[in-house]
């Protein structure tokens, strides 16, 4: 926000946007408080991002960002990209063979969003398991679009009970189909 003359509004002294694209004060001596200094972003290095697995299991699905999974801007939304992450969790369980009745719930999600994918565009979603304990798993995946959106994840998903909700073991085979990638 820059403590500026700009265009605001005159009865309630709410800043608006000027054709600069900048945030503006109506009159800089009515701007609340002392003027603040900018905030300075820190980049942080995301060590939980491991690459893919040379060995073990790496399962992709395919999405397609449509019209209800994007802000109006056409970028895809924070929700439709954990959708997606869900997802491919899930087919890769089906898939897998292990048989399961428990429930999967996410406890920890890390995202890294190099670039957001737009409307229709189409989407890899390459997800395995990087590391697992007795009763909890964790998941990186990767979502790569065909125009150039790259979306890295990783998640900790905690197995659970699906009548009590408590913490359960992994089941029988979850091992040895994940263990290799982990």
């Amino acid at each position: 926000m820059t403590l500026a003359s700009g265009s605001a509004d005159a009865i309630t002294g709410r800043y608006r946007r000027s054709s600069s694209a900048t945030w503006r004060w109506a009159n800089s001596a009515t701007a609340p408080g002392p003027a603040r200094p900018v905030a300075r972003v820190r980049a942080v290095k995301l060590t939980e991002l491991v690459a893919p697995p040379t060995e073990g299991r790496v399962f992709t699905d395919r999405a397609r960002a449509g019209l209800g999974d994007v802000a109006p801007s056409g970028r895809v939304r924070l929700d439709t990209i954990a959708r997606w992450l869900q997802d491919a969790a899930f087919a890769d369980l089906l898939d897998s063979g292990v048989p399961d009745d428990g429930v999967w719930i996410v406890r920890r999600l890390r995202l890294r969003v190099e670039r957001f994918p737009r409307m229709h565009e189409h989407v890899s979603v390459a997800t395995w398991c990087s590391g697992a304990g007795s009763l909890v798993a964790e998941r990186r995946s990767t979502v790569r679009g065909d125009d150039g959106g790259l979306v890295e994840a990783v998640a900790l998903w905690v197995h659970l009970d699906p009548v009590g909700a408590r913490p359960r073991p992994m089941p029988e085979g979850f091992e040895s189909v994940y263990g290799p990638s982990a």
